[in-house]
């Protein structure tokens, strides 16, 4: 899709023709040099397909690599990744929530040094992913519309937050005492092993990385810790707001009570005193 717009003047022409049009380019288009302009297009349609999807049936779940017995069975097993998936975004989301609050709740001072290192490993990761896509950084921030000041910027408050995080993490998982076994290590070096059983290599390389794994299964217990905690008070917080109601329903219960017992009681006096 060159411009904004050029797929939808594709739609609908004919094969083995040449067809011509033009396109406004919107002023806030990233190419400066086109941005507001009329283009001019001359497209010559070399064959028209239309992609035919299979029915979905119990033949189509067989002919699947994972060989499912029935449609049921393919759906089945696709609302369940759904559903686990649904779940565990919801967990991510509330994870994220408990720490948000620690940090805010968190003082410290980054010293600027590390602040460029983390910086540094950030744009590292970014040239790595570059290189992989076979793109160059300038092509892809000219893509985006950002200048690499302003990516650089984002890298900033990026590297913030991974220290931030960091050092608020490992300091609470001090304080806890939280600590990880060699046998949590090695049930969850079993667990990446799974991913991968085919390979010979995979053994030795998740091995070398025992360290990062220990790391990584602190934090992981340091946030398990977190969202107990955070859980445990907002039910105990639910529960005193549940017993401040009913006692407020039950005081309001009594008055009304009274109310009614001092109506009924001066009515009487009046009867008395006619009779």
């Amino acid at each position: 899709n060159p411009v904004p717009g050029f797929s939808h003047k594709m739609e609908g022409l004919e094969a083995e023709q040449t067809h011509e049009f033009t396109i406004e380019i919107p002023d806030d288009y990233q190419d400066d040099a086109i941005a507001g302009k009329e283009a001019s297009f001359s497209v010559e349609i070399k064959d028209v397909k239309e992609k035919i999807l299979p029915e979905l049936d119990d033949e189509f779940a067989k002919g699947l690599p994972e060989e499912y017995e029935s449609m049921e069975a393919l759906r089945t097993e696709v609302e369940q990744g759904l559903n686990d998936e649904a779940e565990n975004r919801s967990k991510r989301q509330y994870e994220d929530e408990v720490v948000t609050a620690l940090l805010d709740a968190t003082t410290m001072t980054l010293s600027p040094v590390m602040l460029d290192h983390e910086i540094e490993h950030i744009e590292e990761d970014q040239n790595r992913l570059f290189e992989q896509l076979n793109i160059r950084r300038d092509d892809y921030l000219q893509s985006i519309g950002t200048s690499y000041q302003e990516q650089r910027a984002q890298a900033r408050t990026e590297a913030e937050q991974r220290i931030r995080r960091t050092f608020a993490l490992n300091k609470l998982g001090e304080l806890e005492n939280i600590e990880v076994s060699e046998d949590d290590i090695d049930a969850r070096v079993e667990e990446l092993l799974a991913q991968d059983p085919e390979s010979d290599d995979r053994r030795q390389q998740i091995e070398e990385q025992r360290e990062s794994i220990e790391r990584m299964l602190k934090y992981e217990k340091t946030i398990s810790l977190l969202v107990t905690v955070a859980k445990e008070e907002a039910e105990s917080s639910e529960q005193a707001e549940s017993e401040d109601s009913a006692e407020q329903e039950g005081s309001e219960n009594t008055d009304n009570d009274n109310e009614e017992t001092t109506t009924t009681d001066g009515g009487d006096d009046t009867d008395d005193s006619q009779a």
